[in-house]
């Protein structure tokens, strides 16, 4: 005798997975979740008891041997009844309702694209007014630097005409320079000249003193014995008289006398003898100078 085994594959029809439930939780929470959900608990109610009849008539043909032809065409396990067109119309019902969650879906799918979309061009208005941030920054930035660069070139044409000046300055400096190198060299001519002329002097002298010689040594004598004077002649025309002098005398003590007399200083003072410079740790008698010689004085500043 066969066996027949109700089937029990339409008990997953219409269910929602966990995955949908997931993704979709707004479905579950919608006026159609509720729907589906009391049809699926009426389906599955409908369908123990179809499974329970079909074991209880399973269970009674098998007992009854005596009616072996009585034999009922259950199909996959559904036999005509008024339960099974009622499972037919709550399946049609939950296809319905699964169509419309899926209608539903893409118009959520839709809406979410859009907002997305949305999303994406807000996000590009804010990148581009970024963008024109930063732009309007590194325009600022750009405006510092030039000033920055002007000032720096004004500086550096400050600097350059400083240095034109200083140039200027400098050739001058050099134009004076050369001059006065010129006129070194032409005081060095004449001190050039000079000498010769002190040599022909000196020639002069050396020959006057040896005419003179006899007469100074005459004037020696003299002064040895007694006191003698000397004359003092001035620039001024005015001749001054030293007397009661002694050859040892110095010539630094004969400047002394001149300045008690007429107040010049001594440093002040040139004496010259026979076209001659005295020097002042000389004495008179060093200098061949007698009773009644005349001598010069003249004035000079210090340090010439």
């Amino acid at each position: 005798m066969s066996t027949i085994t109700p089937n029990t594959s339409l008990t997953t029809l219409g269910d929602i997975t966990s995955d949908q439930n997931n993704i979709w939780p707004s479905f579950a929470l919608s006026e159609d979740g509720n729907e589906l959900e009391r049809l699926e608990a009426q389906r599955k109610a409908i369908e123990a008891k179809i499974a329970a009849e079909l074991a209880r008539r399973q269970m009674k043909m098998e007992g009854n041997e005596a009616t072996p032809k009585r034999k009922r065409n259950f199909g996959n396990g559904f036999f005509d009844n008024p339960l099974s067109s009622k499972v037919e119309e709550l399946s049609r019902k939950c296809a319905q309702l699964e169509k419309g969650q899926s209608e539903a879906r893409r118009t959520e799918e839709d809406k979410l694209s859009k907002v997305e979309a949305e999303n994406r061009l807000l996000k590009a208005e804010l990148k581009q007014r970024e963008t024109l941030d930063e732009l309007n920054e590194m325009k600022t930035k750009v405006a510092k630097m030039e000033q920055q660069e002007n000032a720096l070139v004004e500086q550096i044409q400050k600097l350059e005409e400083e240095q034109k000046k200083c140039l200027d300055k400098y050739d001058e400096l050099e134009k004076e320079l050369a001059r006065k190198y010129i006129c070194i060299g032409q005081f060095a001519k004449h001190l050039a000249r000079i000498d010769e002329m002190e040599a022909q002097i000196n020639e002069l002298k050396e020959c006057k003193k040896e005419h003179c010689q006899y007469a100074h040594n005459q004037l020696r004598r003299t002064q040895n014995r007694h006191g003698f004077k000397i004359y003092v002649k001035m620039l001024t025309g005015k001749t001054l008289t030293l007397s009661d002098l002694l050859p040892s005398n110095t010539i630094e003590e004969i400047k002394i006398k001149i300045e008690r007399i007429e107040g010049i200083l001594i440093d002040h003072q040139r004496l010259l003898f026979a076209e001659r410079r005295l020097d002042d740790s000389r004495t008179l008698k060093d200098c061949n100078i007698g009773n009644g010689s005349t001598i010069h004085c003249i004035l000079f500043a210090c340090g010439c």
